[in-house]
């Protein structure tokens, strides 16, 4: 109920130029780098034992899922049945910003183009595949959709100095 009495109590009687949405808008998300990459993550956890025989069978796993995807199975699909990542369930779904991934997943993620796969990259959590969906501007994909829908309330409605229980 509080949504809607927001949306046609208040959103009607909201007046502003894009100029002003604009300098709302980067007032709150201009400190976003600009640089994101959208990709699909396998991760095969390190086993918990330091025997050789164990560690080349993830190995083995790790090259058989690579080979999969390259011969064209759904990284989604294998994300969902090998990834131990938090991600798994979302067929691998993650997005990271440039400067906030460890690097050996940083470097292929903003190097290879959309649509390729690492080859196995090791961390310290294990063994990594990334497939590559896309590269991103946040701060574009909002100001477009700030255009997109006009002022949008929850930018907005901070800012104001009147009283919702007035307008209700």
């Amino acid at each position: 109920i509080r949504m809607r009495v927001i949306s046609v109590g208040v959103r009607s009687r909201i007046t502003g130029s894009d100029e002003e949405i604009l300098e709302l808008f980067n007032e709150r998300y201009g400190n976003r780098s600009g640089r994101y990459v959208r990709l699909r993550h396998i991760l095969i956890p390190f086993p918990p034992t330091d025997d050789p025989e164990t560690l080349e069978r993830a190995d083995q796993i790790a090259a058989n899922v690579r080979r999969a995807a390259e011969e064209g199975e759904d990284f989604g699909r294998l994300a969902q049945k090998f990834s131990a990542a938090p991600s798994a369930a979302q067929g691998g779904i993650m997005e990271l910003e440039e400067g906030t991934a460890v690097p050996e997943l940083a470097e292929p993620a903003f190097t290879l183009a959309p649509g390729e796969i690492s080859e196995v990259i090791v961390t310290r959590h294990g063994l990594n595949l990334i497939q590559v969906i896309e590269r991103f501007d946040p701060k574009a994909a909002l100001r477009s959709g700030i255009r997109r829908v006009g002022l949008s309330s929850s930018v907005l409605l901070p800012r104001l100095s009147i009283s919702l229980l007035s307008l209700i």
